[in-house]
């Protein structure tokens, strides 16, 4: 086992910063989700106002398109971040 210069074990310092590190990236993660969300939230919002604000059937229908296209981005926010909280938590080891 080697020793640090103040006598400390060096791998549980590793260990340690390792998990600091782990600990940061899953906080990064979750701000990725949340400006996913918050993409999402506004491509629906724009999807609404254009049928809100705009008459016709091809404004209505690039509208509905424009809320799903919103709407998929959530979803594969979502998913992105339980995968990658997924991993985080196997190098963790928990």
């Amino acid at each position: 086992m080697e020793r640090g210069e103040e006598g400390g074990d060096v791998s549980r310092v590793v260990s340690v910063g390792e998990r600091l590190a782990l600990s940061r990236t899953g906080l990064a993660n979750e701000r990725t989700l949340l400006a996913y969300v918050r993409t999402s939230l506004a491509i629906v919002a724009i999807g609404g106002s254009i049928i809100k604000f705009f008459s016709g059937v091809w404004m209505t229908e690039i509208g509905i398109v424009v809320i799903l296209l919103g709407a998929g981005v959530g979803v594969f926010g979502a998913e992105r971040y339980r995968r990658m909280r997924r991993e985080i938590r196997a190098r963790m080891g928990e």
